[in-house]
């Protein structure tokens, strides 16, 4: 298959999703791929002027790619927000996830938008 029908046949972005298990909570959490716009946009975010030079604050990024990527819950939704005496959505993920379980998140969502960083043998395959 040549690169134009692999694309062709490829499943849309927007439909790319993985599921997470938060054992404490007895549930899954689903995550949808993000966009190289999405990371963009959100990386725009978390960038800061430190020592007179652009910086990005990895944590928030996190949490943005949390918030923009888990379909469900959802972390605007207003109730969830209030249950967790939260102003914005990135601080109900803070108030609402164990630190263990914003890794599970961000780890899924990196992994669905096909951002994991190449294993030892990706490395050494492209090398050779």
């Amino acid at each position: 298959m040549d690169a134009l029908q692999a694309l062709l046949s490829a499943k849309p972005i927007k439909e790319l999703t993985d599921t997470v298990h938060i054992e404490r909570l007895g549930t899954d959490f689903t995550v949808k791929a993000l966009t190289m716009s999405d990371v963009s946009q959100l990386r725009e975010e978390a960038t800061y002027m430190k020592d007179g030079k652009l910086a990005v604050n990895e944590e928030q990024l996190g949490l943005l790619m949390i918030v923009k990527a888990t379909v469900s819950p959802d972390f605007k939704d207003k109730t969830l927000m209030a249950h967790f005496e939260a102003k914005t959505a990135t601080q109900c993920v803070q108030n609402a996830l164990l630190a263990a379980e914003f890794n599970a998140l961000t780890q899924a969502v990196v992994k669905v938008s096909g951002l994991a960083p190449a294993t030892a043998k990706e490395i050494d395959d492209t090398k050779n």
